[in-house]
This record gives structure tokens, C-alpha cells and sequence, in this order.
């Protein structure tokens, strides 16, 4: 603790300042405080600025970095403390310092810890479904496989009602393939994540299969949800990554075996919501129930449950997946969780999350019914650039069927030639990675200068961030690989609309 008249001299020294500071009283009375603060600090203004805050408000906390007299740096927790005359006039200042810099490295060392702890975490929960991971695209692979060979066969008989019924099963191969990527690199979030109007019935039951997976043949894995449920407006793969921390965590707890039900349904919170929901805003909720039939918590454990250091488990057994990260995504969406669990008694973890509101009737009024614009005439052509010739190929047909003339080019240097040509275009269509030195980016944005309004549509089967890293998320739309030739011409037909409105 010293004293600082009203200009920041130092007016007294305690042996406590001496001890901090390294200074005698002789050495520092009479010397501007300013001689305490670092170089970058002194220039920035920041001793004077302490002095008129306080001055101003009468007390300022702050922290930060110091300067002892040998010039070693110490983190600084600090109280700065206006003294006044009875008149009111300003006459100087107390100062309270403490040396807080264990704590201060301390902290960071947690901090630092934390990340390779959620690191640790992600990782063993990737091993942990990397077996059936492996095991399930090979069914889908041998399902493609087999079919595409009785399509063949069916069609030499010219059975054209079984192709079609063959074709319909190795679309939905390819949908549960395109399924599991996606939960995939959601969970090593590899994707750029964002809100939607989603109902939680379609999510679970999408990932439905990876939880049997990740549970075992001991598990019985049961789903119970309450007619009319209300969609909910959250981030889809980080709730499906959420739900499979839990179904992970779930399982470590039935080491015999057990059940574990995820149950939904619509509440309505009022004004008498829980402790546990205060800062929860009132009312209509989702609300989701993933009940397991294990060991149970004691009331310590469920106390300490959200802290992302807190584990259960046995040195060697791993460092567990928690639920830190569940708590922050859940809170993130402006909704809570709440646990319900004692020994021997299971485990009942809660989310809730807000209902969403009406939908934009204007958009919803546009048609999903892709034979119209199967129908739809095109004014001009489509650009489509691609590399690979497979999907090359499918795509130009699908769009030739559907009335649009195509232009294609397999790669950006002859795409910008066909730009440079002249030629009335309605949509430019590409892969972002692309051969030849120039991104599918890189060209939206030249065919952007060239004409403003065309409408650009990229598409990708990279994690969308390779295309976040280069700036483009914001720029353009982007369309993931694998998708439906139904769904691209219906967006084009909606981009052009917009283009022309």
C-alpha cells in the first residue's frame, strides 16, 4: 500500500511495496508511479488514464503487468483509491498492489491444459468409432456394389420396374454415406456450423445408427418423442455431436450392459423455471431427456459434471469426453441443461432449447416440387466446371434434362475463356478445388467482376472450411457434395429467380 499526491508521485512507501516493488523509500518517494508501468503501457497513456478514472469515478481495479526496480516483470493485481479534502478538492491517491503472478501463470497453465484436454478428448472419441466407422462404409460399399450389378443385369432383362426399384436402394446407400461423413466431420469440426429451423425427432433419428454404433450390442438403444413437436432453431452437427458425447459418456456408465432412451417432448417454462434455468429466458422449450440405466452420480459428482477437468475415470481408462462441451453448445443456443441422477439409480441428463419462431411464409411459399422447375425453361446457359469426368458427366446430363443448355470446362483457365467469350450465361456452377493454380473462388470472383450479376454456386466435398480460409463463406453459396440433382436444380432455378426479381 503507498500514497500518490494528486499529479501520481509517490508520497510514502510500506514495507509491503518495498517487497513487490524492489524500491527503498528514499529511491521512490518523490518519483511519478508512471516508473511501475511497462514501456508499451507508458506510451499508450495508460498511467495518466488510471489517474482520471479515479479522479473520476473515485476508484479504479485493474490488472496487468508491472515493472520491479531490476526490470522483471510481475502480473499486477491493483486498487487505485481517490482521497479528497472535506471541500471535495482532489489531493491524492492510495494505491493497493498485490504481485498475483503465480496465479496469473497459473491460470494460463489451465487454459493450456484445457485445450489439449479437449484435444485428448475429441481424439479417443474418434478412436472409439473408427472400428465401426470402417465396418459400416464397407456395407455401404458392398451395397453399391451389388446393386449396381443387378441394375445391370435387370436391365439386359429389360425388367425396368426392378432397376427402379434398384436405383432407389442405392440412392439411399449413398444418402447414409453422405450421412456419416457429415457426423464425422461435424464432430472433428471440420465444418463451418450455423443455426437452423430443425426438428430434434429428424436429427436424433439421423443419428440413430451412430449411436447404436458408439453404444455396443450390450446397449439397447430406445427413442420416445411426443407428437407435434416444435422445431427448435440450433446448430444440427454440433446438437447430433452433443448427443453422441452424451450417448459415449451413457455408455461408460453401463459396463454390463443397459438401456439408453432419449425421449422428447414440447414444456412451456414460466416464471417458475428451476435454479438451474435462471438466465433462461421464459417460455415454449424443447425438451430432450437421454436417460441411461448405470452406475448413477453421487451428489459431489453431479456437482463438479460441467467442469471440463472432472473425470470419473480410472487412471488408464481414459480422459472421458464430459460435458463441458455439451454445457457451452447448449448455453450457446440460449437454452440449459440440468442433471438428474444418484447411485445405483441412472442418470438423467436434460437439454432444453428454445422453440423456434414462425417461419418466413415467403419462403416457404416457394415450391420444393422439383418437376417444376424440371419444367422450367432456361434463358441462358449453365457454366459448369468440374474435374473429375464422373460427376462431370452426371451433372450436365441431369441439367441438359432439365431444359438448361451447359457449357462445361474442367478447370478455371477454360472457364474463364468461356466468361471472356461473351456468351449469355444464367449461372456459373463450380468445384472450389479445381486444377491448374485457380480455385473455383478464384473464379466466382473474376466471373463476378465481369458480370456483377450472375449468379454463382460453388460446390465442394472438402469440409467447407477450406473454402472459410480463403474468404469465400461469406462471399458465395456453397453447395456440399454429395448432393441430389434435384436439389441443385432447384436452388439454381431459386438463384436465377432472385438474380432476375
Amino acid at each position: 500500500i503507498f500514497m500518490l499526491d494528486a499529479q501520481g508521485n509517490v508520497k510514502n512507501w510500506n514495507p509491503g511495496a518495498r517487497r513487490i516493488k524492489g524500491y527503498t523509500a528514499h529511491e521512490i518517494i518523490g518519483q511519478h508511479f508512471s516508473c511501475f508501468y511497462t514501456q508499451e503501457d507508458q506510451a499508450a497513456g495508460e498511467p495518466a488514464g488510471v489517474l482520471e478514472r479515479v479522479a473520476r469515478e473515485g476508484r479504479c481495479e485493474t490488472q496487468g503487468w508491472r515493472v520491479r526496480k531490476d526490470g522483471t516483470p510481475f502480473w499486477a493485481s491493483i486498487i487505485v483509491y481517490s482521497i479528497r479534502a472535506n471541500d471535495g478538492q482532489l489531493i491524492g491517491f492510495t494505491k493497493v498492489i498485490r504481485d498475483t503472478t503465480e496465479h496469473r501463470q497459473t491460470q494460463l497453465a489451465l487454459q493450456e491444459a484445457q485445450k489439449r484436454l479437449f484435444k485428448a478428448q475429441k481424439m479417443e472419441a474418434v478412436g472409439q468409432l473408427t472400428g465401426g466407422v470402417a465396418h459400416d462404409f464397407n456395407n455401404l460399399l458392398q451395397a453399391v456394389s451389388s446393386n449396381l450389378e443387378l441394375v445391370q443385369l435387370s436391365s439386359e432383362q429389360g425388367d425396368e420396374e426392378r432397376v427402379r426399384e434398384l436405383l432407389e436402394v442405392l440412392q439411399r446407400a449413398i444418402g447414409r454415406g453422405a450421412r456419416l461423413t457429415a457426423q464425422l466431420l461435424a464432430f472433428s469440426r471440420r465444418q463451418i456450423l450455423h443455426p437452423e429451423r430443425v426438428l430434434i425427432t429428424d436429427l436424433i433419428t439421423e443419428t440413430a445408427d451412430l449411436i447404436r454404433r458408439a453404444l455396443g450390442e450390450t446397449i439397447t438403444f430406445e427413442m420416445r418423442a411426443e407428437a407435434g413437436l416444435w422445431p427448435c432453431h440450433i446448430d444440427p452437427a454440433q446438437f447430433e455431436a452433443a448427443i453422441l458425447n452424451l450417448a459415449l459418456n451413457a455408455r461408460d456408465a453401463m459396463r454390463t450392459g443397459g438401456t439408453l432412451t432419449v425421449s422428447m417432448a414440447n414444456v412451456p417454462l414460466g416464471t417458475n423455471k428451476p435454479e438451474t434455468f435462471n438466465g433462461t429466458a421464459s417460455g415454449d422449450y424443447v425438451r430432450i431427456d437421454i436417460s441411461d440405466t448405470g452406475s448413477g452420480m453421487t451428489e459431489e459428482v453431479r456437482a463438479h459434471a460441467f467442469e471440463p477437468f472432472f473425470t470419473t475415470k480410472e487412471v488408464g481408462q481414459g480422459s472421458g469426453l464430459g460435458l463441458a462441451q455439451v454445457h457451452g453448445f447448449v448455453y450457446q443456443s440460449d437454452g440449459a441443461i440440468s442433471i438428474d441422477s444418484a447411485p445405483g439409480q441412472g442418470t438423467r441428463i436434460s437439454l432444453f432449447f428454445p422453440r423456434a419462431a414462425a417461419p418466413d411464409l415467403e419462403r416457404e411459399a416457394v415450391s420444393d416440387d422439383a418437376e417444376q422447375v424440371r419444367g422450367e425453361p432456361a434463358r441462358g446457359a449453365v457454366l459448369l466446371v468440374e474435374d473429375d469426368p464422373t460427376v462431370l458427366r452426371a451433372v450436365q446430363m441431369g441439367l441438359v434434362s432439365a431444359g438448361y443448355r451447359v457449357v462445361v470446362a474442367h478447370d478455371a483457365s477454360k472457364a474463364l475463356s468461356v466468361l471472356r467469350s461473351g456468351i449469355e450465361l444464367e449461372m456459373l456452377f463450380s468445384d472450389v478445388v479445381l486444377p491448374g493454380g485457380i480455385s473455383g473462388l478464384e473464379l466466382a470472383r473474376e466471373a463476378r467482376k465481369m458480370y456483377p450479376r450472375l449468379p454463382v454456386l460453388l460446390t465442394s466435398g472438402y469440409p467447407v472450411d477450406v473454402l472459410t480460409r480463403h474468404g469465400g463463406k461469406a462471399e458465395f453459396e456453397i453447395l456440399a457434395k454429395p448432393y441430389r440433382i434435384e436439389k441443385l436444380l432447384r436452388r439454381i432455378a431459386e438463384l436465377t429467380r432472385e438474380a432476375a426479381a
